[in-house]
């Protein structure tokens, strides 16, 4: 099949968001957004492939850099619910995508040139390692890429 095996371990969802952060740091500066974190404390740990979740994290933050646009902020936050979730995601306070636009991003068939191999790539590797990816705009203005773990991806206490 020529795709990589997956190595499934219980991932600490900050930690991975912590490791990914530093490398993008220099693509903020130069695209002139603010890159922040909001991490839950308590996060529970995620059974998951921890080399896929840093690829995913990569390609959203890559893109909330250089789509939010100078003087906007992108903030990496992490958290869980009640009803057993967590999640992973990257919001900006940009202008936005377009319904359309964005449905043809992460549309698997549409091809695409290399830059924009990101969404179909992250949404075949969320699906992949046991999550789901989901792109909604944010009110007023702005996105947000979600990456969230059900009940059955979460490691027991």
């Amino acid at each position: 099949s020529g795709r990589p095996a997956l190595t499934f371990t219980n991932v600490d969802l900050n930690e991975v968001a912590s490791e990914v952060i530093p490398a993008l740091e220099p693509l903020a500066d130069q695209s002139g957004v603010g890159l922040a974190v909001a991490f839950a404390l308590d996060m529970p740990r995620v059974v998951a492939d921890r080399l896929a979740l840093r690829q995913i994290l990569i390609n959203l933050i890559s893109n909330a850099l250089r789509h939010a646009g100078r003087g906007s902020r992108a903030v990496v936050r992490t958290g869980h619910a009640p009803t057993g979730e967590a999640w992973l995601e990257v919001e900006d306070d940009g202008p936005g995508v377009a319904p359309d636009v964005l449905a043809k991003a992460l549309d698997q068939r549409v091809r695409q040139d290399a830059r924009g191999l990101g969404l179909p790539l992250s949404l075949r590797l969320a699906q992949a390692t046991g999550a789901r990816l989901a792109i909604t705009g944010v009110s007023p203005h702005g996105t947000r890429a979600r990456i969230t773990f059900p009940p059955s991806r979460i490691v027991p206490v």
